[in-house]
């Protein structure tokens, strides 16, 4: 039986402690640091809230009761995903997100229409990838105001250090392996598990942390969110290529010129004829690429099989993140639903 989610109240709550954290944390800030950090705080508002779900519902699924503890917790973690946001956006070059201009893009533009001196785009790289290194601290203060024992807020912060310690790796990696055009697919799948993996695994051991879950049933949380997050980053691989920009709020051509190391070009890479690999290698990261170019690729992706085995690993992990679940002595219809509307959507 499906159950009411409640994603629209979720969102409320994470966003009425992200308004009072940022409130707090504004009043003690320079003002042309606040300045800044209030441009930006409608995007982290705008935000799908997803990791806030799985937070809340981890948090009921491992037995805690007291609502308010949960909600700290979601304002760090939409304030640390903003964060990887912002510097991802600088990474890969993009200057849209969610529709809107991305915050690199938005500082440029501001510098433009202010009458700054120097190249904006300095400008507006520069200040995007500052705003990012001042909210970080300010994720880590969000947590540790959360009402629970000292004990577990020092579990709370060693566990969203290490989340971004390994996204950070992610982002190496796939640097890496793209610079090196290394499209083997278990270094690609390594990217998503990094990259996604870690992002919404922290979500549900937040939640078993605050609920103050024995280690083995903080230990499902952190596997289940694992696989989810994974079958997510497949999945944001998948619409990056084939998405309807009017949907995914970004152009589908930008990751085919960037050159992304996804599980799709592994997977096209080792299906395709010899003729269609050549082409691959000649187009695929292609900065100047155009769409008839773009659309080519997609077509030997679809005709060699790619997107059809690409779709068969996303659903075995989501099977598998579900079959963690089963251990768990705890009502998981919430997180079961969550991971499927997570892993199945088309932005």
């Amino acid at each position: 039986m499906a159950s009411d989610l409640r994603l629209e109240w979720i969102r409320e709550q994470a966003d009425a402690a992200l308004t009072r954290h940022f409130t707090q944390q504004l009043e003690q800030t320079e003002l042309e640091c606040a300045d800044l950090v209030r441009r930006v705080l409608p995007d982290i508002i705008a935000g799908k809230h997803m990791r806030s779900s799985f937070c809340y519902w981890s948090y009921r699924a491992a037995g805690g009761t007291s609502e308010q503890a949960v909600w700290d917790a979601c304002a760090a973690l939409e304030t640390g995903h903003y964060v990887v946001l912002v510097h991802d956006d600088i990474i890969d070059k993009d200057d849209v997100r969610r529709s809107a201009p991305s915050a690199h893009r938005r500082f440029a533009d501001l510098h433009i229409r202010s009458g700054g001196r120097g190249i904006p785009a300095t400008y507006g790289t520069g200040t995007a990838l500052l705003l990012g290194d001042l909210l970080l601290p300010w994720a880590d203060t969000f947590l540790a105001a959360s009402p629970v024992p000292e004990p577990v807020i020092h579990r709370l912060l060693a566990a969203h250090r290490r989340m971004y310690r390994e996204g950070i790796y992610g982002e190496i990696l796939e640097l890496r392996l793209q610079a090196d055009r290394d499209f083997r697919l278990d270094q690609c799948r390594r990217v998503a598990h990094y990259k996604g993996g870690r992002w919404c695994t922290i979500a549900g051991i937040f939640g078993a942390l605050l609920a103050q879950a024995p280690p083995e049933e903080t230990a499902v949380f952190d596997r289940f969110g694992e696989l989810v997050g994974e079958a997510y980053q497949l999945r944001d691989d998948l619409i990056g290529v084939f998405g309807d920009p009017k949907i995914s709020g970004k152009p589908a051509i930008s990751d085919l010129r960037e050159g992304k190391p996804t599980s799709l070009i592994a997977l096209a890479l080792h299906h395709a004829t010899p003729a269609e690999v050549h082409r691959l290698r000649r187009l695929y990261g292609d900065p100047d690429l155009n769409e008839p170019q773009a659309q080519e690729i997609r077509s030997i992706m679809r005709g060699c099989g790619a997107v059809t085995e690409l779709e068969k690993l996303i659903a075995r992990t989501h099977d598998a993140a579900l079959d963690t679940l089963r251990t768990l002595p705890g009502n998981t219809e919430e997180l079961r639903q969550l991971a499927e509307l997570a892993i199945f959507r088309q932005k």
